[in-house]
């Protein structure tokens, strides 16, 4: 259902130039509910979300794609979501967060600034350490923290 979900959304949010996060299914009160957490690289409102989810409701409505009805929630993925793609860790720059990282010798969680990101790298200055570069195929989960 999400792989088709997908396919319905993904023109619109290109329209938008935005793209899809992370797609969530769920029954809600006997209803689906369908969670798009759409990104782009300039910064996600309130109005975008509004605009997409009235053309995401048309394009459902058209496929009559669930049966009971539906609800649908369009929005940014937010801080407590991890970072999926490596397009969010530029706008990220300058933020707090927290990075968990493949090593030689098992994983490591950082908790750190990111200070830059490169091709396919970021810099990172750990709350205690140097300035570290990670590749991003190391990284195994990260997030923004609102505080540490």
């Amino acid at each position: 259902m999400t792989e088709k979900i997908e396919e319905l959304v993904r023109p619109v949010t290109g329209r938008h130039n935005t793209f899809i996060v992370e797609i969530e299914i769920k029954t809600v009160q006997g209803k689906r509910s369908i969670d798009i957490f759409i990104d782009n690289d300039d910064g996600v409102t309130t109005e975008l979300c509004s605009e997409i989810s009235r053309e995401v409701s048309r394009v459902f409505d058209g496929v009559d794609l669930f049966q009971k009805g539906y609800i649908l929630v369009v929005s940014s993925p937010g801080i407590d979501r991890p970072l999926k793609y490596f397009r969010q860790y530029k706008k990220n720059i300058g933020r707090k967060m927290s990075i968990g990282i493949k090593t030689n010798g098992g994983t490591e969680v950082l908790k750190c600034v990111l200070l830059s990101t490169g091709d396919d790298e970021i810099t990172v200055r750990p709350e205690s350490g140097a300035e570290r570069k990670i590749l991003f195929t190391a990284i195994l989960k990260a997030h923004v923290e609102a505080v540490w």
